[in-house]
């Protein structure tokens, strides 16, 4: 059990990290952007750095899979020769 915890551990501080992140972007920009005080596609633009935010701070470190997972658009799906359609 113990165990388990620690390998939990990084993966638990990323995710508190990652709602931090978005409820310190989301109370600030909400209300002003509701108030009128900013331009509705500045509010799309922040809410897109925190999704970028998030997503960045998700890998660890590791850029290798943010590239992989870009590259990887729109080619074809490697199946393997035991499955069956």
């Amino acid at each position: 059990m113990c165990e388990a915890r620690e390998i939990n551990r990084p993966g638990y501080r990323k995710m508190l990290q990652n709602v931090s992140l978005a409820f310190l972007f989301y109370d600030i920009g909400v209300p002003v952007a509701a108030t009128g005080l900013l331009y509705p596609v500045w509010a799309m633009i922040a809410t897109a750095a925190s999704v970028t935010a998030c997503f960045v701070n998700s890998l660890h470190g590791q850029s290798r899979l943010f590239f992989d997972a870009i590259l990887s658009v729109r080619r074809p799906v490697r199946r393997s020769r035991g499955l069956t359609a």
